[in-house]
């Protein structure tokens, strides 16, 4: 009985953290706006200790970090103006907008 309970209940925090993942907002990821309708909402970072030969996976663990600082100032935009891969590992900036 105590094991069907636990079961039921993380079946049910599965179900549910997949239903509030759905309606997370997606950033555009893009190279320019238009400014009479998106508001600058500042500049967001993220890094990563993954680079040299594996510098793509380092720059998308770098834009991952990025993009969830994006998503809880509200953006619905980013525009990367730094992307930085070394073998000591990645960095990337970009500026958050909020467009209509």
């Amino acid at each position: 009985m105590r094991v069907q309970f636990f079961s039921l209940a993380i079946i049910f925090l599965a179900l549910l953290s997949t239903a509030c993942a759905s309606r997370t907002p997606v950033v555009q990821q893009v190279s320019s706006v238009d400014q009479a309708r998106c508001k600058f909402l500042g500049i967001i970072t993220g890094s990563s200790l993954v680079g040299g030969d594996s510098s793509q996976v380092g720059l998308g663990n770098a834009q991952t970090e990025a993009l969830m600082q994006a998503r809880l100032v509200k953006a619905t935009h980013v525009i990367w103006v730094e992307t930085e891969s070394k073998p000591s590992g990645s960095r990337v900036a970009g500026q958050a907008y909020e467009c209509k």
